[in-house]
């Protein structure tokens, strides 16, 4: 005859323990796989970035004249487009062009964490290093125009 008392106490704690326990790992692998895509997403955005901000940094200091260093990481020189003076910094995260004469901003690039440059010394070259999270770009940009101020 069949037995229509149910579950005892123990099968239904085996039942319960074993269920938590596949819930457990199915849970740690969807943790694991989230964390990995968002790691992959911000080295993705991080590089986006730092190229979008190279690609303007080449394309504004190959044009530039009487290039020098300003204070905090800051490049000081002349667009040969406009004659006027301009600085490029790292403000908040932001890679920005500012006109010295009459306050105008033009922003690079977004999520910039540091912008390092060095005047390269007998040369019409530029050393630039753009760091956006785990990215780093490096480069060396040939200045077409450039005069050194004296």
């Amino acid at each position: 005859m069949l037995n229509n008392r149910g579950m005892t106490l123990v099968e239904l704690l085996v039942t319960m323990i074993i269920f938590l326990l596949i819930t457990t790992a199915v849970s740690t692998f969807f943790v694991g796989a989230l964390r990995g895509a968002n790691s992959s997403q911000q080295a993705a955005f991080g590089g986006q970035a730092a190229e979008l901000a190279m690609t303007h940094l080449r394309t504004e200091l190959a044009g530039a004249m009487n290039v020098q260093e300003g204070v905090n990481s800051t490049i000081i020189y002349t667009r040969v487009r406009d004659n006027d003076p301009w600085t490029i910094e790292v403000e908040d995260k932001v890679l920005r062009r500012r006109n010295i004469d009459n306050g105008d901003v033009v922003v690079f690039a977004r999520n910039i964490d540091s912008f390092d440059f060095e005047l390269v010394e007998n040369t019409y070259q530029i050393a630039v290093t753009v760091n956006s999270g785990k990215v780093t770009l490096e480069e060396r940009i040939f200045m077409r125009n450039m005069r050194y101020n004296q």
